[in-house]
């Protein structure tokens, strides 16, 4: 059973968010505040769930009418502490929108910490949005806005899904896309 991304050819059973969605209530969410050049810091891994986001993101946009192309999309690092460096040093060179969601919390941890030590304020200089929800302490004095993933529930369905696979390995196999809410 995979947990957090989807079998795709259904030789195993799976759960994840659904990651289109997630982008979706994101873009939603800033254009209902009146942003209208919004950008989308993006990993530079591309695992399956990345790529559902940034074409929930592209489609999102396109709904809206606004301008948008994968020039939208700025690939800022891999690891928490590489974004951090590389936000802190090149913020100017990467600033170009009014708001931005970022598309995982490693890469909402590395940007926020490199903010504040560049003394941007969130939302007054830059408005901000991720996709799950982070501890307050890892964030310091940042209330970031999220989307909540339920990963204790998706970690449920999974163990359930796994116990039916060890029951039955001849049995169906399932995709289950759990939502996830602002």
């Amino acid at each position: 059973v995979l947990y957090d991304i989807i079998s795709e050819t259904m030789a195993y059973s799976s759960v994840t968010i659904d990651n289109r969605n997630a982008c979706r209530l994101a873009v939603d969410y800033l254009v209902q505040r009146g942003f209208r050049n919004i950008g989308y810091l993006a990993m530079t891994r591309n695992i399956f769930n990345y790529q559902e986001r940034r074409e929930g993101f592209l489609d999102a946009m396109a709904a809206h009418n606004l301008p948008c192309s994968k020039g939208h999309i700025l690939h800022i690092g891999q690891e928490t502490a590489e974004i951090y460096q590389k936000v802190k040093i090149n913020w100017h060179k990467i600033h170009s929108f009014d708001a931005y969601i970022m598309e995982s919390y490693h890469l909402s941890i590395g940007v926020i910490h490199a903010l504040r030590d560049l003394n941007i304020n969130i939302p007054q200089d830059v408005s901000l949005i991720g996709i799950d929800q982070l501890p307050s302490y890892l964030m310091g004095n940042c209330q970031l806005t999220t989307l909540k993933v339920p990963h204790e529930n998706r970690a449920i369905l999974t163990m359930l899904l796994l116990d039916n696979e060890i029951r039955s390995p001849e049995a169906f196999k399932s995709r289950l896309i759990t939502n996830c809410i602002m």
